[in-house]
């Protein structure tokens, strides 16, 4: 059983910490394609699926809000 958070998860908060921190919220596809680091019409259906999966994770912790 993991310890910590994954490396998705991590990259969702990071990559919130960069919207709030300029007032704005991201959209799950702009949050998918800055943890993944490609653009967003690159990105799969699985790097799209992971990522909800990692935000819905980060909101059972009470990490984040929906």
């Amino acid at each position: 059983m993991s310890q910590g958070l994954g490396r998705i998860q991590r990259g969702c908060l990071r990559v919130f910490g960069e919207y709030e921190a300029k007032g704005k919220r991201p959209t799950m596809l702009n949050m998918a394609s800055e943890v993944y680091r490609v653009k967003p019409d690159r990105l799969s259906d699985e790097q799209h699926a992971a990522t909800r999966r990692a935000l819905a994770s980060l909101q059972q912790k009470g990490l984040v809000s929906g």
